[in-house]
């Protein structure tokens, strides 16, 4: 089996999604018989290993984010790659393009939403605004195979809007970077946060 991971909320100092797909591909490195891939935005094409890049748009302002244009090249990429499952971890051109790849390849693909698009924007630009981005994520997360969430309260939501085949994926917590020999009193005392509250 070979799965690949397209994205675009992948950068040097990125956060939550990067870190879901590194553990992510640790862990499933250990697993005979499976490979993994991952495809990302970088300045250039390249690839080390089973991290592979193409070029896409830096975002100013943007914390090293990069967005891609044009789904061909992506689409090209992840048909060259030959997984036999695709993941698309984001609502904009990869995850078009992982689509076009999968049809291509005739294998399942599974979009992991990640980040609540339309009440993100719809907080800041009202309901209309929300109303036409519900209907964009339905519209693209109805195609895909599988749609995973990272939450009940997101899956809930996805299913509320009419997104067949929701599962929730626990991102986990990774125990050896959060476990309770790691605390430091000094810092709680330096915040003002007394023993008894949790600190999250």
């Amino acid at each position: 089996m070979h799965i690949a991971d397209v994205t675009m909320f992948h950068a040097p100092a990125s956060g939550g999604v990067r870190t879901y797909l590194q553990a992510k591909h640790r862990v499933l490195s250990r697993t005979p018989n499976l490979r993994t891939s991952l495809l990302v935005p970088g300045a250039e094409r390249d690839s080390l290993g089973d991290h592979h890049t193409l070029p896409a748009l830096h975002l100013p302002l943007g914390q090293g984010y990069r967005f891609p244009l044009r789904r061909r090249p992506w689409r090209d990429a992840l048909v060259d790659l030959s997984p036999t499952l695709i993941e698309a971890g984001d609502p904009y051109v990869t995850a078009w393009a992982a689509l076009e790849a999968g049809q291509r390849l005739g294998v399942p693909v599974v979009g992991f939403y990640h980040s609540d698009l339309p009440n993100l924007m719809g907080d800041r630009f009202g309901r209309h605004v929300r109303q036409r981005l519900i209907r964009y994520v339905v519209d693209l997360y109805q195609r895909f195979d599988s749609v995973l969430a990272p939450c009940h309260a997101m899956a809930n939501r996805l299913t509320e809007w009419g997104v067949p085949n929701v599962r929730v994926q626990s991102l986990g917590v990774d125990l050896e970077q959060f476990h309770p020999s790691r605390r430091d009193p000094g810092f709680r005392t330096a915040m003002g946060i007394p023993a008894d509250k949790k600190l999250l």
